[in-house]
């Protein structure tokens, strides 16, 4: 028995996507929230948390008022950490003041805190297998 061509290539289609790709949206809000760009970044175990360059993948995008959003795509199933922080005056970096404690708007899933610093990833994870949206404080 031959298939048809098209039933072929459709069968093929799903042999070959991803089994588990969901979208993760975060959604970002805070009364100190200021205009400037939001940046928001992904981790995806304990090593890379917070380190520079490591995340996962990361978005940047204008961000005024009191409220953003930010939107990964594709994201296999497993543990993240979030990060974000709004960058009010365009330098690219979360500004810090003389002990390292922000002076720019920050954030971090399940609005984990650290004692002394930012939170470890455990304190921040959270377990993606469908589509998930989170909502982050502000600080």
């Amino acid at each position: 028995m031959h298939l048809p061509i098209r039933t072929a290539l459709l069968l093929a289609s799903l042999v070959a996507a991803p089994a588990s790709a969901a979208e993760l949206t975060v959604h970002v809000r805070g009364e100190n929230a200021q205009e400037g760009d939001l940046y928001a970044a992904v981790y995806d175990g304990p090593d890379t948390f917070l380190a520079d360059g490591a995340s996962m993948t990361s978005v940047r995008q204008r961000m005024s008022g009191a409220a953003g959003t930010a939107r990964f795509a594709d994201m296999p199933a497993g543990r993240y950490a979030v990060s974000v922080y709004v960058d009010t005056n365009g330098n690219g970096e979360l500004d810090t003041n003389l002990i390292g404690r922000p002076t720019e708007p920050y954030g971090f899933s399940r609005d984990a805190r650290g004692s002394l610093g930012a939170p470890g990833f455990e304190d921040a994870a959270v377990t993606v297998n469908d589509d998930t949206t989170l909502t982050i404080n502000l600080r």
